[in-house]
């Protein structure tokens, strides 16, 4: 049985496929449909599922996976996925906030 950190990389790596797929499509300058991975993470998992760019565009900003017809996610994948998701927005924040506290300082003469 396969770890769940193994089936995590197996996961990203599957990610940056697609990733590569998208931005190879936009490149070329194609607005049909390309056939990218399934993303469930199984590794015996070899189903591919047809999206436009701007729908993979569209499933990326919402932060979900490619996933074939009947595929799933784990629920406990999901909220990890969804923890991670939310500590990388806590960072960014954080960086704006000292940023600005910085910026503050240098205005006031600080």
């Amino acid at each position: 049985m396969e770890s769940r950190s193994d089936l995590a990389e197996w996961r990203r790596q599957l990610q940056g496929f697609n990733a590569a797929v998208h931005d190879d499509a936009v490149s070329r300058g194609r607005i049909r449909a390309s056939v990218f991975t399934c993303e469930c993470g199984k590794p015996d998992c070899v189903e591919g599922v047809l999206l436009d760019p701007d729908e993979y565009e569209a499933l990326r900003a919402g932060g979900g996976c490619i996933l074939a017809a009947g595929h799933h996610v784990s629920r406990a994948e999901d909220a990890r996925r969804v923890a991670r998701r939310l500590v990388e927005d806590a960072h960014a924040l954080r960086a704006q906030a000292e940023h600005q506290q910085r910026r503050l300082r240098r205005l006031l003469g600080g």
